[in-house]
């Protein structure tokens, strides 16, 4: 008597299929969570540097930390990080020393020439962490995320230098006229020397 081995086995595949589309849908969870935190840091990233360098102009502008940092927050609250807008408190926002040579900024130095900015999704910050969809099946229902950004100015100086010979005292005047208009150019136009 004959067999028939088709019969049997039918139905052995689905189960197969089953554990394969539940292993492609875990996978493609977590990669939308990785990409969902990183799209976060980077909106984060952009808020940050936003805010520094609007407190950068209203320092340079104004020279008055407090309006400055009222700035940054302003600013950082105009962008958004997971869907929420980006919330700092003023201890997020400090001023102080950018060193050009070594590349670090010190927020206790008496010159100040920079603004750090940091924003964070922790779970001590206002916003909370960042939810993940998948994570929890992992036991991980949030992830932390948190950007800096420091924005700088060097001052700049500049020097005329003039022949005062007498051959030159007319082209002197005419200098010096010229020199003048050009303080009062940049001192009321400040923008242009930043």
């Amino acid at each position: 008597m004959r067999v028939n081995r088709t019969r049997q086995r039918r139905g052995s595949i689905t189960p197969l299929m089953l554990l394969s589309i539940m292993m492609l849908l875990l996978f493609a969870g977590l990669a939308i969570d990785f990409t969902y935190v990183r799209t976060t840091e980077f909106e984060l990233k952009n808020a940050t540097d936003a805010a520094a360098h609007a407190a950068l102009v209203e320092l340079r502008r104004s020279g008055d930390t407090t309006r400055a940092r009222e700035m940054a927050l302003a600013m950082a609250e105009l962008n958004e990080a997971g869907g929420v807008p980006v919330h700092l408190s003023d201890e997020d926002v400090s001023f102080g020393e950018w060193d050009y040579n070594t590349g670090n900024f010190e927020a206790s130095s008496a010159v100040v020439n920079g603004v750090r900015v940091r924003a964070s999704r922790t779970a001590a910050s206002i916003d909370g962490p960042v939810s993940l969809f998948v994570g929890p099946l992992f036991g991980h229902s949030a992830s932390a995320v948190a950007e800096t950004a420091v924005g700088a100015y060097r001052s700049r100086d500049i020097m005329f230098s003039l022949d005062i010979s007498t051959s030159m005292i007319q082209e002197m005047n005419d200098a010096v006229d010229a020199l003048v208009g050009f303080a009062e150019y940049t001192q009321g136009n400040f923008d242009l020397m930043k």
